[in-house]
């Protein structure tokens, strides 16, 4: 019987708490025929893949424990004087399992008694009351995935679905594909995504800010329900480990194209003419590598990965848009009467038409002239008289480093650093209009695992991680300043130019800089103590965050609206537009506009640090029985409860620029700005 005492956890503050998991753990009793246990026998665990060995010592109590250890294949032996040796080889421990593994020695000193486990992951995990589904590296390696998108294998568990409705709203704004999955009936961006231990989620859309290549990817769990206080208070979490080197050379170079040469035609495509058109240029390629291997035999270790993603898309855009006449000001075709609103006179209420029903191209703004190059002239006056197709493309590259060390048996280290650059630009019909959404990340990480002694080891995690995720109007620098546009917040794309009347099609993008740029300093430290029946984990996780947040910027280039009223003629003794006259376009290109607005909001910087200490204590009360319970402080003995977690306190600090967090008890504070 085990009793999980869950003694200190603190909630998070305004990010998630920052998991200690990407590790396993293997552990177990050594016992004679009889069931007596055996103090002082000799265990030692061994990599398949690297040879390295890692030494333990049974207790008084006959336990040993390997609180920390790489998923993977591995062999364990248990000796001691005057006993047969005891032998399991080539048996899998999976991502953040607790495998059990008990050893019994029979009174012979000449035998060995072996097991060959051929790779099954059967072992037990008793060790560990959490629920979850391990995504293992045939699954990652050989399961088809739309662009290779690791989340996909996520949906493998039942208690996880893609991200969808109003729910997908935040991760929409990434613009790119399955960053997020929902876990267990909860929100998106409670989701709590992790790389050998260290988080990488974003703090405003609550995406994964790292979309890893499978081809870096060994195996991955989705972990949900009750969770030890290491793993921190999300209810879900995405839990990943990358591939390390080994003794034999391993590797891969793969490519994947797609093309339209099998496309079908889209039945509602059509042209001016209502003639069907032939499918727009589609083209995927994904390319990379990936390689491991050994530097120096059982020691020193390294892998490798790039991954690059090029993907172009199109489909038929059509608009209604002005002749190349009206361009010039000539309105002599159109069936419309405009009017020159200079030529107002306040005792009749009246104006007098354009000349030959045509703008002098005096009077044309020179604003407006720079802006129709942003604009395309159709044709003739027809509907749909402007047929394109915009290609929308979709770029990414990303490169994993890993080293792994072993300095001896008591001591083994990694570094590991991965970079992906990720743009992705969705443009409109007309030049200047349509969507980016930039995206780079940044990761480093480095771990260290000390056995201090046959029952004590120490795991250290030091990292960071620099996400920037945007989305934007397309870019035209500078733009508006070159025009003599004033007063928008942005000034660096066409603005959105809207017509109320005549059927035109508007052109640019009133949309400016959304989304934010994150820096995660992240210290984990745990302490592993197998003492008797007792297994005692202390540490602390603390994250220090910088952000920069933009927000509010939906209209900051500017949304400016014409409708005509200013070249029309007024019925009258009103402000009733005669039928038949004015036209919006003819004011554009006098510059006199309807309605105009501009909405900004300056970026916010934020910055705080979390603290998160904690203690937890696995007592094995008999072998049969696992009973988590949650003791109250001067309380009668715990009884049996639901598997829940319990928060004392949260500890976050801020700067001046951004007010404290302030707690919740019922779930993690929420991580953004929005």
């Amino acid at each position: 019987m085990k009793l999980v005492l869950t003694a200190i956890l603190l909630t998070c503050g305004a990010m998630s708490a920052y998991a200690q998991s990407g590790s396993s753990s293997v552990q177990g009793a050594v016992t004679d025929s009889t069931g007596a246990v055996i103090q002082g026998a000799s265990v030692v665990l061994t990599n398949a893949a690297t040879g390295v060995a890692l030494n333990a010592v049974t207790d008084g109590s006959g336990n040993y424990s390997f609180p920390t250890v790489q998923p993977g294949t591995y062999g364990l032996m248990a000796s001691k004087d005057g006993f047969a040796s005891y032998r399991i080889s080539q048996f899998t421990v999976t991502v953040g399992q607790r495998a059990s593994l008990n050893a019994t020695l029979s009174a012979s000193s000449t035998e060995t008694v072996e097991v060959n486990a051929s790779g099954l992951t059967n072992l037990l995990d008793s060790e560990s009351n959490d629920l979850g589904t391990v995504i293992g590296p045939r699954s990652v390696n050989q399961l088809p995935l739309a662009n290779r998108n690791f989340l996909q294998l996520g949906l493998l568990s039942g208690a996880t679905q893609p991200t969808s409705g109003a729910a997908a709203s935040s991760t929409s704004q990434t613009g790119h594909d399955d960053v997020s999955i929902n876990i267990a009936g909860n929100q998106p961006d409670f989701t709590l995504y992790v790389v050998n231990g260290l988080q990488t989620l974003g703090s405003r859309a609550g995406n994964t800010s790292l979309n890893l290549s499978v081809g870096a990817i060994d195996q991955f769990e989705v972990h949900y329900g009750f969770f030890m206080p290491d793993l921190g208070p999300n209810p879900g979490i995405v839990d990943v480990v990358t591939k390390s080197g080994g003794n034999k050379i391993h590797g891969e170079v793969f490519e994947f194209v797609r093309n339209n040469q099998m496309q079908s035609r889209d039945f509602f495509n059509v042209d001016a003419t209502g003639r069907p058109t032939a499918p727009g240029p589609y083209h995927l390629n994904q390319f990379g590598f990936d390689f491991g291997g050994p530097i120096l035999h059982d020691k020193l270790f390294y892998f490798v990965n790039y991954e690059g993603y090029r993907r172009t898309t199109s489909n038929v855009q059509n608009a209604t848009t002005p002749t190349a006449a009206m361009f010039g000001g000539d309105f002599t075709n159109t069936g419309v009467t405009i009017y020159d609103p200079a030529t107002y006179n306040p005792a009749t209420g009246q104006r007098s038409p354009f000349p030959g029903n045509k703008i002098p191209d005096a009077r044309i703004s020179q604003n407006i002239k720079g802006l129709l190059k942003y604009y395309t002239a159709g044709p003739t006056l027809t509907t749909n008289n402007v047929v394109g197709t915009p290609k929308a493309t979709y770029k990414s590259d990303q490169f994993m480093g890993k080293i792994d060390y072993s300095i001896n048996a008591a001591n083994q280290i990694f570094a590991q650093g991965n970079w992906l650059n990720s743009p992705v630009v969705n443009p409109g019909l007309f030049p200047g209009q349509g969507t980016s959404f930039p995206l780079d990340t940044e990761l480093v990480n480095i771990g260290w695992n000390s056995t201090i002694g046959s029952n004590k080891v120490n795991v250290l995690r030091l990292g960071g991680i620099r996400d920037s995720v945007y989305s934007q109007g397309v870019s035209v620098n500078g733009i508006q300043t070159q025009l003599g546009i004033q007063g928008t917040a942005d000034v660096n794309g066409v603005p959105a130019i809207s017509f109320a009347n005549g059927g035109w099609s508007g052109f640019g993008t009133s949309t400016g800089l959304i989304g934010n740029l994150d820096n995660v300093y992240q210290l984990q430290d745990s302490f592993n103590w197998l003492h008797g029946n007792h297994q005692i984990k202390f540490g602390a996780d603390i994250a220090y965050l910088r952000t920069i947040q933009s927000s509010a910027n939906a209209n900051a280039r500017g949304a400016f609206n014409f409708n005509g009223n200013f070249t029309a003629q007024f019925a009258p003794g009103g402000l009733t537009p005669v039928a038949g006259t004015g036209s919006s376009f003819a004011d554009f290109l006098l510059g006199d506009l309807n309605t105009g607005q501009s909405i900004g909001m300056p970026r916010t910087h934020l910055r705080w640090t979390t603290a998160q200490p904690y203690v937890q204590d696995t007592w094995k009360v008999t072998p049969n029985l696992t009973l988590p319970t949650l003791p109250s402080p001067g309380t009668a003995p715990p009884r049996p409860i639901p598997a829940v977690q319990t928060r004392i306190w949260s500890t976050a600090s801020t700067s001046p620029r951004a007010s404290p967090p302030s707690p919740r008890w019922d779930r993690p504070i929420p991580r953004s700005i929005r």
